[in-house]
């Protein structure tokens, strides 16, 4: 399964967006233990990685300077289509997603020991 994000637009707006449409799906899902419980929760955590990739802790609640975003362009470019992690603990210091996010996730996956660290995913992109 690959977590396609590159028709994405990297502004902090269109990755609010879509961590709240995938967070309204998960919560749906759940309820119903939809089968596509494990893609959703993989998106929503993998896009919580990318926006750590991308723009370091920053946690998209409000736009960033033109250049910071001329980098996030260049760094979608450069993953392409393939962008997919298993779940690899809290994202350390980045406050994209929220302890609920981490719970429903956590709900699908299971607890994960440690956290990764924004530093660790760059180096691992």
């Amino acid at each position: 399964m690959i977590n396609n994000f590159s028709k994405l637009d990297p502004t902090p707006a269109v990755l609010r967006e879509e961590r709240t449409k995938l967070r309204k799906i998960l919560v749906e899902s759940l309820k119903v233990k939809d089968q596509n419980l494990e893609i959703i929760a993989s998106r929503l955590y993998n896009l919580g990685l990318l926006v750590a990739y991308l723009y370091d802790v920053h946690d998209c609640n409000s736009g960033v300077m033109g250049m910071v975003y001329d980098n996030a362009v260049k760094k979608m470019k450069k993953i392409s289509k393939e962008f997919n992690f298993d779940y690899l603990g809290r994202i350390k210091e980045a406050g994209f997603l929220t302890d609920m996010d981490y719970k429903r996730i956590e709900k699908v996956f299971g607890e994960k020991q440690g956290e990764i660290s924004v530093k660790k995913i760059k180096s691992i992109v």
